[in-house]
């Protein structure tokens, strides 16, 4: 539901070498030369994350965060259920969203 991507420059040859120093992002559910893909839950938000590595020619790689935040069941029956106010339960999965993709301007890896 609520959706982001950013990409950056690193020195990586290897996304292996970054997934140390990505640990807190939660559960490694696929991993491959070019592809990690990071899931983890909240009580009231599910979050996933996919980082990819693009290698260029000039020595420098390319990596790309593709993100989600979801709200989970637990979410959704609040919010119907004590609608209109219910639906103020969105603003978290939204509120982390926005903290993550300060985190991710902040990254040096």
């Amino acid at each position: 539901m609520f959706n982001g991507f950013y990409s950056k420059e690193l020195d990586v040859n290897e996304l292996h070498d970054l997934s140390n120093k990505l640990d807190f992002l939660g559960i490694i559910r696929v991993s491959g030369d070019s592809l990690l893909v990071y899931e983890s839950s909240s009580t009231f938000y599910n979050h996933k994350t996919e980082i990819t590595l693009f290698k260029s020619s000039k020595g420098t790689n390319k990596v790309n965060f593709s993100y989600s935040f979801s709200p989970n069941f637990l979410s959704w029956l609040l919010a119907i259920c004590f609608f209109p106010f219910g639906c103020l339960i969105f603003i978290l999965p939204n509120n982390e969203k926005s903290n993550f993709e300060f985190f991710l301007s902040q990254l040096e890896l």
